[in-house]
């Protein structure tokens, strides 16, 4: 069960996973159906649930911040995802104009590179950014949506709602767990390291899992 967090549920990196395993299955069967039955509309819906898969795996993958997801530009997410396999964030971009680079994981190129070819199937171009579709109008996405898409998509998957900045707060975790907390420091763009600490504490979950982990080595 997830704990009360401020705005939200205190997500685990268990619990992170579960969730975008499941947006990814989710992701794939409606790509599945749309294939299967060829209907514009249903194309148009795969290109809407891509667009939120690949926000939710740049906060929690990238570690991107909610206003940092609505204003990269496209381009960068896309050579991030292919040729370079590096997110360059511009100064612009970024809270408190500090520029900074993340490797883009295996998962969120995937994720890019599924919603760029449905783009192409559906209006035969990819999209200008992280936007929504209808069957009328294309409109980027701002922080609102975003925060919208974070809350039904993990009510829907761990029944209770997570806030966004849960997401980044995964992100500090999964790296701290393999990798020194300057690290963690550098990809989440902090200038204070006490900042970065608080991010990569572990929660309640984990640290009984790392017991119960002690226990099963013996």
């Amino acid at each position: 069960m997830l704990g009360k967090g401020s705005g939200g549920g205190v997500l685990s990196i268990d619990q992170y996973e579960v969730w975008l395993g499941t947006v990814d299955m989710s992701f794939l069967r409606l790509g599945e159906r749309a294939t299967l039955r060829g209907l514009e509309s249903e194309a148009i819906c795969v290109c809407w649930y891509g667009t939120v898969r690949v926000a939710l795996r740049l906060m929690g993958d990238a570690g991107l911040r909610v206003g940092e997801v609505v204003r990269v530009d496209w381009s960068v997410v896309r050579l991030g995802a292919t040729a370079c396999g590096l997110l360059r964030l511009p100064a612009g971009v970024c809270k408190g104009g500090r520029a900074r680079e993340v490797p883009a994981s295996a998962a969120l190129r995937l994720a890019v590179e599924d919603l760029a070819g449905w783009w192409v199937r559906a209006f035969s171009e990819e999209p200008s950014g992280l936007v929504v579709c209808g069957a009328d109008r294309v409109r980027g996405v701002d922080v609102r949506t975003v925060r919208r898409w974070v809350a039904v998509s993990s009510g829907d998957v761990l029944r209770q709602h997570v806030h966004p900045h849960e997401l980044r707060h995964v992100f500090g975790r999964r790296v701290r767990r393999v990798s020194d907390v300057s690290v963690a420091q550098r990809l989440l763009g902090h200038a204070n390291l006490a900042t970065t600490q608080r991010y990569t504490e572990a929660t309640e979950d984990e640290a009984v899992a790392a017991i119960a982990a002690m226990g099963a080595s013996k």
